[in-house]
């Protein structure tokens, strides 16, 4: 038996329910044929490097899996004549991608494991937990007195040299005048 890994890109149109029957579709062939799938990862929608059938855009799934080359061949011809794929490859892992993929799954699982536990000591530790004192009631705001309504300050602009030698002349021809 070997060891596969398939990336195949799907329509963006599809809807999130058809991309999960056709992710199903795929992991049944290789089912069908004898194999056996290991992982099976949706990434996510990602802008192509250049537009395939039309699209800029493609939802990416990784497929890993075990088998006899004729469950390789198999899902590469469905995956070829199935209309949402916009791209697929199938690729035979050798043994170093073999071991990073284990060394990768056990991580994950590990990290899983020791989520779930702290999650599991911190609702131990909130429920042993004596319930927190409940807050002093705060004072009663004091009452303040309305303010006062301020009224801005009325100022003159300034005056330039001109308009006060303007109001000059102006005062003395009324005054010579009268």
């Amino acid at each position: 038996m070997r060891h596969y890994e398939c990336m195949y890109i799907m329509d963006p149109a599809l809807t999130d329910e058809d991309l999960g029957a056709f992710a199903e579709r795929f992991r049944q062939v290789v089912v069908n044929q004898g194999g056996t799938v290991d992982n099976l990862e949706k990434w996510e929608r990602r802008r192509l490097a250049y537009e395939v059938k039309g699209k800029r855009e493609g939802v990416y799934y990784l497929l890993n899996f075990t088998g006899d080359p004729g469950v390789e061949a198999e899902l590469g011809r469905v995956l070829g004549l199935t209309e949402g794929v916009l791209r697929h490859m199938v690729l035979r892992l050798d043994e170093l991608a073999l071991k990073h993929m284990q060394t990768q799954t056990a991580l994950r699982a590990q990290q899983q494991a020791q989520a779930a536990a702290q999650a599991a000591a911190q609702a131990a530790a909130q429920a042993a937990a004596p319930p927190p004192p409940p807050a002093p009631e705060p004072a009663p705001a004091a009452v303040a007195e309305p303010a006062s309504p301020v009224e801005p300050e009325v100022t003159e602009p300034p005056t330039t040299e001109t308009e006060e030698a303007e109001e000059v002349v102006a005062a003395s021809e009324e005054t010579e005048e009268s």
